[in-house]
């Protein structure tokens, strides 16, 4: 219920503000994330719940095994020889690897799988005689460092020091150290100013730029603060509030680089209500099953909201994502609660 208010709130709020929205149509594209998780849940909870063929599931996980591999290869061809596999043609290419899409959802979503899959090598012992679910839990973890996605790298850190203090509790104090050794590490770089890695400098141009969107999406709230401006309106009011307050990087366009922030400008506080509501309520849900998968997305649940805070993710990549482990959770707490057997 409350994701269908969220995107009723954005439906809501886009008729509001159509006075001021140039592209309707455009606008109504940053509810359909929202539409397409509601329009698909109870089909696929149905399909799922009562279909329960291991084998096609096998089937259906490795060829995304295999997707991501190829994801990989294909995006770092691209961005290191400059040469596009998909459309077979060479110009300059971004230097940072973004597989099949944009390099910075590419290294959050990176980071979520990666974590995902070190849940399902501790908690699946079918898969470790795998090798392509290896090369493909390898190539998670290189793919945020070839797309250099600071945000992404904090993201498995803190999903990994979660896993690590839930289940092995004697090897917590190696995790801290290694978090400490981390955020010691990016201090001392980002001070300096000479990190061998943008991985390790919080210190530049990136940052200032998106602490003068966090900027612009506070003001756009002051503006609008119950409905918001509209869905995917942020980018456009943003440039006006940046030249009339003269804050951060004003001639950059783009988003609030913050989901919630970006909520809150597009959506206002009701908005934003609904959106906080939704996780906390699927988190309680998670909580209340105390099964190994039902942790494992209370930390995604946890390392997503924390990840939202340097990045706005509600891209395709990012949502979809979310859309499929929200809908695989609740097939899981309705099997768990009936009594059958998850297939997670």
């Amino acid at each position: 219920m409350a994701m269908l208010a969220f995107f009723l709130i954005g439906i809501l709020s886009l008729f509001i503000n159509k006075g001021q929205i140039q592209d309707i149509f455009f606008s109504f594209k940053g509810t359909k994330f929202q539409f397409i998780l509601l329009a698909a849940f109870f089909p696929l909870m149905i399909f799922f719940s009562r279909y329960n063929n291991k084998k096609i599931f096998t089937y259906l996980f490795y060829a995304f095994e295999l997707s991501v591999v190829i994801a990989f290869i294909v995006g770092y061809i691209r961005s290191k020889y400059q040469f596009d596999l998909i459309s077979w043609t060479s110009k300059p290419y971004h230097p940072r690897t973004g597989g099949f899409y944009h390099y910075m959802r590419y290294g959050y979503l990176s980071s979520f799988l990666f974590f995902f899959h070190c849940y399902l090598h501790f908690k699946c012992k079918a898969l470790r005689k795998n090798f392509l679910f290896y090369v493909a839990w390898l190539v998670c973890l290189l793919a945020i460092f070839t797309s250099q996605t600071r945000g992404g790298l904090l993201s498995v850190v803190c999903s990994s020091s979660l896993f690590v203090f839930t289940y092995y509790k004697k090897t917590r104090v190696i995790a801290g150290g290694t978090i400490i050794f981390l955020l010691m590490s990016i201090s001392f770089f980002s001070m300096k100013g000479d990190a061998p890695t943008r991985l390790l400098n919080y210190n530049d141009q990136s940052t200032i730029t998106r602490l003068g969107q966090y900027q612009a999406a506070i003001e756009i709230f002051k503006e609008k603060p119950i409905l918001g401006v509209g869905p995917r309106q942020f980018e456009s009011v943003s440039m006006r509030i940046k030249e009339e307050k003269q804050i951060g990087n004003i001639p950059f366009r783009g988003h609030a680089h913050n989901t919630l922030l970006e909520i809150l400008a597009n959506r206002g506080i009701i908005g934003f209500a609904m959106y906080l509501i939704f996780l906390s309520l699927w988190f309680h849900e998670m909580f209340l099953l105390k099964t190994d998968f039902g942790i494992a997305v209370m930390i995604y649940i946890l390392t997503y909201s924390f990840a939202g805070q340097f990045e706005v993710l509600l891209d395709t990549v990012n949502t979809h994502f979310f859309t499929f482990i929200y809908i695989a959770s609740m097939v899981h707490k309705y099997k768990v609660e009936y009594g059958e057997k998850p297939i997670i």
